[in-house]
């Protein structure tokens, strides 16, 4: 279900317009990240200023390659990647940051770990179920419908950080 939300605190204005998942579970750890970039930002809050930069424009970079680019494999080495789920992970990251898109498949993700040749084992096709249930459990991974998964936005972040070095 799509739910929108719009909130202003101080100089701090969110509008939301997406799942009530990720309002709940997600939104509120957003705004306290933003309102701690804020704090230690001397200058936004003298100049009453908050960065503009929308969800909208961020796709918009990753969709046009401005933002983290390669191949499962050059993902893979630069996460260091060394089981099934790690390998799983990466695959999910060239999906959403490299290819743009907010869910997959499971067929996708495989397909993905199957072309990074330099990591991907052909016992991880046998094992594949348990490493995207565990990954669902741990909360790396959601699942937004049967075998339709997408990367949560804390981890989103998490590896966004780990990708730009």
């Amino acid at each position: 279900m799509t739910s929108k939300i719009k909130a202003k605190v101080g100089i701090i204005e969110i509008e939301f317009e997406g799942s009530e998942e990720f309002i709940l579970n997600e939104l509120f750890s957003f705004v306290e990240r933003l309102s701690g970039l804020i704090d230690s930002n001397p200058s936004i809050r003298q100049n009453n200023q908050v960065p503009t930069t929308t969800v909208s424009d961020r796709k918009e970079d990753i969709i046009n390659n401005k933002g983290i680019q390669g191949t499962t494999n050059a993902i893979s080495a630069k996460l260091k990647v060394s089981s099934g789920t790690e390998l799983i992970m990466a695959a999910a990251a060239h999906l959403t940051f490299v290819k743009g898109e907010d869910k997959f498949h499971r067929k996708d993700l495989l397909e993905q770990c199957q072309s990074a040749a330099t990591y991907y084992k052909q016992s991880y096709s046998g094992n594949f179920s348990r490493y995207l249930s565990s990954l669902v459990k741990s909360g790396q991974l959601t699942e937004q419908a049967s075998g339709i998964f997408a990367i949560p936005a804390a981890q989103r972040q998490r590896m966004e950080i780990a990708l730009a070095d």
